[in-house]
């Protein structure tokens, strides 16, 4: 193999190197910058409907018991939160 095409390759090989690391980057940015933004958001969303349903469960349990003759309770949710802080 002479030296001109083993230059060519290496050539080709740094452009290719040099196009898988801007698509890390790019993947790197939309990681940091999006994906973890929008599960914190989410996050917060999950613990706002835990709380509503904390404070509207006994009141809905009293109404159901009233209007079923089943019995049946209603679901008691433990977040996440609530079971990190209790260890």
């Amino acid at each position: 193999m002479s030296i001109e095409l083993i230059i060519k390759k290496l050539d080709k090989l740094e452009l290719k190197i040099q196009s898988i690391e801007e698509k890390i980057d790019n993947l790197n940015y939309k990681l940091d910058n999006n994906i973890i933004n929008n599960c914190e958001k989410m996050g917060s969303h999950v613990d706002f409907v835990e709380n509503v349903y904390e404070k509207v469960r006994y009141p809905l349990q009293y109404l159901s018991n009233k209007l079923s003759v089943n019995k049946n309770q209603l679901p008691v949710i433990s977040s996440q939160k609530n079971l990190q802080e209790n260890k």
